[in-house]
């Protein structure tokens, strides 16, 4: 009967984000009843390295709102046709319409509304069965706004029926139930938290108009199409009641006073406004975009799968100037945290790996095999076939190269280092977004030359990983004399000099320089 789509994106968009939509979800799937509802959820342009929101927050969620939840996943790579048009990283129109051209097509009606909504109804109706008397039309209701800390300290995630019964008990004694009317077709104030509609007539009408890139005012161009193509718009207000989870405590890049926004003239006021949109393949129509199921343990089954054995001991380092360039390290150990690099990639992504240590490459191979990985996981340099670049100048401590001695690795990984070098020159100014991981980088040379070359993100010793992206192109190196920062600077670098252009002489110049400045 009725599809309800939200969106939204693994940031911190406003106050308690996660609470906010935690309540919302499981309040929405209380009051929906048909057996064909769901609910959608637009996970639009979160990064790759994260989950989506839904499922970051997934236990938090009723098992009736995993139940019902469908959740649609756009890549930030599909989010670049707009990017050039607007700097916001969420765009409203195109993720509604994803979920509106995605919907069940068995169900009539459409629910456009938002992530921090709960509705109540007047008679403890649910919201299907207020949905199933309705005649054909596009229905609106006032919002109520819920102060920050009546929802945060009132409301529990997880008691879906308790807050709705609080709200019914006393949203009149609170004092909530203020309507803010407007004239015209848009009748109330922030119309876009509950705008129903039949799915035929919006898919006629062409979705959401995706040139609203800017912010705002697209769920009131909706009023107004809908008004021109005689639907206007009937209040609900008699059957139900929606009260918002007020968040203006955080500055967010829609509620700051710098924020940009579409034009209310263009878009709301012009005699040019038309109740259909030609605007060819809305909603992402032309890309495959990705369902992802809950309860989501795919991460944690295919790292399980892909490691043999456990650990017969603990394994333990004393954290001394002889660790310093330790070039053997256990596959298993490090495999852990670099799945955790792989387990939100799309699953496209080729991926290069340039090391030695084939039964890291084999655990990878075997967790992207459980995964579903669609993409290609080269061993060898493919300078421009990649988005993720993994740089091993390690050993396997358990191979024949690991036993073959210091020196003997040493060299070994010179090769490593200079295939590092050769993929920067090739990606630089074609693959800006490209990803890489070094592994064995940590209290070594080489992680001297990947800081210094790299935007790292850095990680403790026991992960063996760090990562980093190119430099963004702004970036100044520039310092003065005076900056208490210019002395660690000047000894990184002359360390990075020596690791780069003095590699075979390294270890005998450190140990030369603890002598004298132990």
């Amino acid at each position: 009967m009725l599809s309800v789509i939200l969106y939204g994106r693994n940031d911190d968009h406003g106050y308690n984000y996660h609470k906010r939509l935690a309540i919302s979800l499981n309040c929405l799937a209380e009051i929906l009843t048909d057996s064909s509802d769901e609910i959608i959820f637009v996970d639009y342009n979160t990064s790759n390295e994260l989950p989506t929101i839904i499922e970051a927050i997934q236990d938090t969620l009723t098992v009736k709102a995993k139940s019902l939840l469908r959740i649609l996943r756009v890549r930030p790579f599909q989010h670049q046709r707009f990017a050039k048009q607007t700097a916001l990283p969420l765009l409203e129109p195109v993720a509604r319409n994803v979920a509106i051209r995605r919907m069940r097509p068995d169900n009539d009606w459409v629910l456009s509304t938002n992530i921090d909504m709960i509705f109540v109804s007047e008679k403890g109706e649910s919201l299907s069965q207020i949905v199933s008397d309705l005649k054909e039309g596009f229905y609106l209701l006032p919002r109520f706004e819920l102060p920050e800390n009546l929802w945060e300290l009132s409301l529990e995630r997880l008691n879906p029926a308790a807050n709705i019964s609080l709200l019914r008990k006393y949203s009149q004694n609170l004092h909530l139930n203020t309507v803010i009317r407007k004239e015209g077709c848009i009748q109330f104030d922030n119309p876009g938290d509950f705008q129903l509609m039949l799915r035929k007539d919006i898919l006629e009408m062409g979705g959401f108009d995706e040139q609203m890139l800017k912010g705002w005012h697209v769920d009131s161009n909706l009023c107004k199409r809908m008004s021109l193509a005689g639907k206007a718009g009937c209040s609900l207000e008699k059957h139900l009641k929606g009260y918002h989870c007020n968040h203006t405590y955080k500055e967010s890049f829609l509620h700051s006073q710098n924020r940009t926004q579409n034009d209310w003239y263009q878009f709301v006021e012009s005699s040019s406004i038309t109740p259909v949109l030609t605007q060819p393949n809305w909603g992402l129509v032309d890309e495959e975009i990705e369902e992802i199921s809950l309860p989501s343990q795919a991460h944690l089954n295919a790292t399980l799968s892909s490691l043999e054995r456990s650990l017969a001991r603990n394994e333990e380092f004393l954290v001394t100037p002889s660790l310093y360039n330790r070039l053997v390290y256990s596959p298993s150990r490090i495999f852990v945290y670099l799945a955790d690099h792989l387990c939100n990639l799309p699953a496209n992504t080729n991926i290069v790996y340039v090391g030695y240590n084939l039964d890291l490459a084999c655990k990878m191979r075997a967790y992207l095999t459980h995964r579903n990985f669609k993409g290609q996981l080269l061993c060898q340099e493919e300078f421009a076939a990649a988005d993720l670049y993994i740089f091993d100048f390690g050993i396997d401590e358990h191979s024949t190269l690991g036993q073959e001695g210091y020196e003997a690795g040493r060299k070994k990984i010179k090769k490593i280092l200079s295939a590092f070098f050769a993929t920067l020159r090739g990606l630089r100014g074609k693959n800006q977004e490209a990803k890489f991981i070094g592994i064995n980088v940590n209290y070594t040379d080489f992680g001297i030359i990947f800081n210094r070359h790299l935007s790292v993100r850095l990680n403790s010793y026991i992960t063996g990983i760090s990562y980093g992206y190119f430099f963004p192109k702004k970036r100044s190196r520039k310092f003065s004399i005076s900056s208490p920062r210019m002395k660690k600077r000047a000894v990184l670098l002359l360390r990075y000099l020596i690791a780069r252009h003095l590699y075979g002489y390294s270890d005998t110049i450190r140990r030369f320089a603890l002598k004298i400045f132990p």
